[in-house]
């Protein structure tokens, strides 16, 4: 789905990828000229939590406050509630073989942002599916809540909510910055 991310051009879509050689892959997607990452799909609570990340990485990276060098990996951080890059990337980081992936891609136009998915669609024959993040959210929900150490009793008190997993990981993802 194409959003206005921080004054950006974005592009988040949820679906299944078929990796092969993951450090080829991650250095040619380096190499793209856009901010572009690809994830495991499986600690994403929803598109509004995985914008929400982005939008976060990339007003942490302007302001010069990120806490990590690397776009991609601020964006990890982000999307997993970490500070370490080993604990992000024990959690979201890609495996060898066909899995259920998420791709994010900011650029300064529509075009750019096109062209990055096509050159990555390609590269690893990602095949979007507008129904990946709920049934992400539903068959991983235990783990997100591990993820995010979000219990059962937190749950139901947002559960007045559209979505209260969701709800739950996007309020995580925002109280990184403010963990000392």
């Amino acid at each position: 789905m194409n959003l206005e991310i921080h004054g950006k051009t974005a592009l988040i879509e949820a679906g299944s990828a078929s990796i092969s050689d993951i450090e080829r892959i991650l250095k040619e997607i380096e190499g793209i000229g856009c901010f572009a990452q690809l994830c495991r799909l499986r600690p994403v609570a929803g598109l509004s939590h995985a914008a929400a990340a982005l939008g976060q990485a990339l007003s942490a990276i302007e302001q010069k406050n990120s806490f990590s060098k690397k776009p991609s990996l601020e964006f990890l951080l982000r999307l997993t509630g970490k500070r370490q890059i080993g604990k992000a990337l024990a959690i979201a980081g890609l495996a060898e073989g066909k899995q259920n992936v998420l791709l994010a891609i900011a650029g300064k136009s529509r075009q750019e942002v096109n062209a990055a998915k096509t050159k990555i669609t390609e590269l690893i024959s990602f095949s979007g599916d507008k129904n990946a993040f709920a049934a992400n959210a539903s068959e991983n929900k235990r783990f997100i809540m591990k993820t995010f150490g979000i219990s059962d009793s937190f749950l139901k008190t947002l559960s007045d909510l559209p979505n209260p997993l969701e709800s739950a990981a996007i309020e995580r993802t925002a109280l990184l910055s403010l963990e000392v």
